[in-house]
């Protein structure tokens, strides 16, 4: 499970939507970009991004050379 949910963030940053005139807002209406807070997740250090790595077993280091 934990593999997949860094697969499908890595498809998000890389692949994820780019917003060209439509508008995704959160619950506090901010606009959001998807692509930017899954590549945020990857990139900066975030406990949270290292422990479902670690739960994965997939080093924290390639995921992110993955989305560079």
């Amino acid at each position: 499970m934990w593999l997949r949910v860094i697969a499908q963030a890595v498809a998000d940053a890389t692949d994820g939507p780019i917003m060209k005139g439509g508008r995704i807002f959160d619950d506090a209406g901010r606009r959001v970009d998807p692509r930017q807070d899954a590549r945020d997740w990857i990139l900066v250090a975030d406990d949270n991004f290292l422990a479902v790595c670690d739960l994965a077993g997939v080093s924290p280091d390639l995921v992110r050379q993955a989305i560079q």
